[in-house]
């Protein structure tokens, strides 16, 4: 629980920095704009709504965990001392949302979640967080 309400916290100040920063829609991501329809499908289409919540709820924490999480950050330490590799694989996180606007929220995401991670060393920590991320 204590993830998640630093994940919430972290991201939402961030997230009002990086409007004010670039508040051009330059910067959105067309995925984003797909998910946001998965999720709120029109006339009560409940196999969108099931296809639109598996995704970003279940499916994308568990492969982006695994892959930031499980594998890149472990790969990275073998070439960096933790203190350098938790911030760049969080940059690496952030950047594969592909939103400039999210870009510093989502990598403080990343960095969290990462530490968590290494706090924990079980990967199903941070899929539960990010999980419960991506439901609210």
């Amino acid at each position: 629980a204590g993830g998640y309400f630093l994940s919430l916290l972290s991201y939402n100040t961030l997230d009002h920095l990086s409007v004010s920063i670039a508040s051009s829609p330059i910067g959105e991501s067309a995925a984003e704009s797909v998910v946001s329809q998965l999720l709120t499908p029109g006339k009560g289409d409940l196999a969108a709504l099931a296809i639109g919540a598996l995704g970003p709820c279940v499916t994308a924490p568990i492969f982006e965990e695994i892959l930031y999480r499980g594998f890149l950050l472990p790969a990275l330490v073998r070439f960096m001392p933790l203190r350098l590799a938790l911030p760049v694989h969080a940059a690496l996180f952030g950047l594969h949302h592909q939103s400039l606007r999210g870009l510093l929220p989502l990598s403080a995401l990343g960095l969290i979640w990462g530490m968590l991670y290494v706090a924990s060393g079980n990967l199903l920590v941070p899929i539960l967080v990010h999980a419960m991320w991506n439901s609210r």
